[in-house]
């Protein structure tokens, strides 16, 4: 089993921008800092 470099999350997200990231894309035509709070409530598994 290969163990992950430091680097290895860096480099491939910079080949999916370069091949068109769907998130990219996404993100242009939606605000998801608006589901921020809402996201991080239901997300607290401590509370």
């Amino acid at each position: 089993m290969n163990m992950a470099g430091l680097f290895d999350l860096d480099d491939h997200l910079a080949r999916l921008s370069e091949t068109g990231n769907p998130l990219e894309a996404f993100e242009r035509h939606i605000d998801f800092e608006a589901f921020h709070l809402v996201l991080v409530k239901a997300l607290d598994h401590a509370g």
